[in-house]
């Protein structure tokens, strides 16, 4: 009786095991599909937030070695585009309005103005500041 008893009890034990073995398995391909989403997504964000920003820098370097383009319609134009992308993928949103500022309304800017404006568009990237906080100008 305790024979037969062990025995199934053994075997219940094993299937279980089994079972258990085949979920861990399952879940396991699970959440390495899913961590390998998250990563492709992040490097994508990464990516068009890196590009919008590059964007708006082109033109505020522009404007600063040639003041005279603020004026110009395909300038502003472009300026505006800029500015609707910064929108979409920053997550400080008073960075997009300074670049507004000062690439359309002001049509200048001042050199310790335009190192903090970079400065804080590393900042919404998520680069490092360590040295770049040494020029930060109040």
């Amino acid at each position: 009786m305790l024979t037969d008893i062990a025995i199934w009890g053994g075997i219940v034990g094993m299937v279980v095991a089994l079972i258990s073995i085949i979920v861990v398995l399952i879940i396991k391909k699970d959440i390495k599909d899913a961590l390998n989403r998250d990563v492709i997504l992040f490097d994508q964000n990464f990516m068009l937030k890196k590009q919008a920003i590059e964007k708006c820098l082109k033109l505020l370097d522009d404007l600063n070695s040639t003041p005279s383009v603020a004026k110009n319609a395909e300038f502003i134009r472009r300026c505006k585009e800029s500015y609707n992308e910064l929108i979409c993928v920053l997550n400080n949103l008073s960075i997009a309005d300074k670049f507004l500022n000062y690439a359309v309304n002001l049509g200048k800017i001042s050199s310790p103005e335009l190192i903090n404006f970079k400065i804080d568009c590393r900042k919404d990237i998520g680069l490092s500041l360590k040295h770049a906080q040494k020029q930060k100008i109040k």
